[in-house]
């Protein structure tokens, strides 16, 4: 079965299938995952969340888009969302400061 771009991690100039590594769980798991979360919806109760909220993204990931905590966002009554230009999906890691300063500005508003 062929592999899609999304099971492929760039390296320098080569391509290295994800299913080398040795954390790849399997093409069953990770389509599980995926399935379970295409599922989830949390549209009918979310609105009943009271506690404030961060949402934090960055326009560049590519494994849960941005826009998706821009809808999150929207049904959460007292969210805020934060939405770095770079970062992919571990912004908290590859922008480190700048999540870190949106995290202390949260907790001191």
């Amino acid at each position: 079965r062929a592999r899609s771009s999304a099971s492929t991690a760039r390296k320098g100039a080569g391509a290295v299938p994800l299913a080398q590594s040795p954390h790849w769980p399997g093409d069953a798991v990770m389509e599980k995952r995926i399935a379970a979360a295409r599922a989830f919806d949390c549209t009918s109760w979310a609105g009943d969340i009271a506690a404030s909220v961060l949402l934090c993204s960055a326009r560049d990931d590519l494994l849960v888009p941005s826009f998706n905590a821009t809808r999150l966002q929207a049904l959460l009554p007292h969210a805020r969302g934060i939405e770095r230009p770079w970062g992919g999906h571990a912004v908290n890691v590859t922008d480190a400061a700048a999540v870190t300063a949106d995290l202390i500005d949260f907790f001191r508003s």
